[in-house]
C-alpha cells in the first residue's frame, strides 16, 4: 500500500469536509488523531482502512481507495499488443475471404459459411481486445 496515496486521500477529504475539526469529526477521532493521519512526517500513522470506509467517499475518493488494493497486471500491456495483432489478423482473413469470394459478383452459401465463421472468430479477437483493455485500465 501505498501510504504517500492514502495520506493524500486523507487530505482530500479533510479539505473537501472544509475542516480538520469536521473530517475528525466525521470520522470520529479528534482533530489532532486526523492530524497525524495526513502529516506526511508520520508515515507510521494512516487512518484505518475500517474507518475510511465509515466516511462518505467520494466517487474519486473511492476509487483511489480501490486502486490501493489492485494489483497491478505485470505483462498487461504486451498482452493487449498481442491481442490487438491478433485481432487485426483474423480481420484482415475476413477481409480477404470476402474478396476472393465476391470476385464473380455474389457470394454463395456454401462461401458464406466460413465467412461467418472466420468473422466470429474477429470478434472473438476483438473482446480479447478489451478483455486486456480492462487489466490495465
Amino acid at each position: 500500500m501505498s501510504i504517500p496515496v492514502i495520506k493524500a486521500i486523507t487530505k482530500r477529504i479533510r479539505l473537501r469536509y472544509g475542516s480538520t475539526e469536521a473530517a475528525a469529526a466525521a470520522a470520529g477521532v479528534s482533530p489532532g488523531v486526523w492530524s497525524g493521519y495526513e502529516n506526511a512526517d508520520k508515515p507510521e500513522t494512516t487512518i484505518p482502512l475500517g474507518r475510511l470506509v465509515d466516511m462518505s467517499l467520494t466517487a474519486d475518493e473511492r476509487r483511489a481507495v480501490v486502486a490501493l488494493f489492485a494489483s497491478p497486471d505485470e505483462g498487461a500491456v504486451e498482452d493487449i499488443l498481442d491481442e490487438a495483432a491478433e485481432a487485426t489478423e483474423a480481420a484482415a482473413r475476413v477481409q480477404s475471404m470476402v474478396r476472393l469470394a465476391a470476385r464473380d459478383g455474389q457470394i454463395t452459401e456454401a462461401e458464406a459459411r466460413p465467412i461467418r465463421q472466420a468473422a466470429l472468430e474477429a470478434k472473438a479477437q476483438m473482446h480479447d481486445v478489451l478483455k486486456s483493455v480492462g487489466r490495465v485500465g
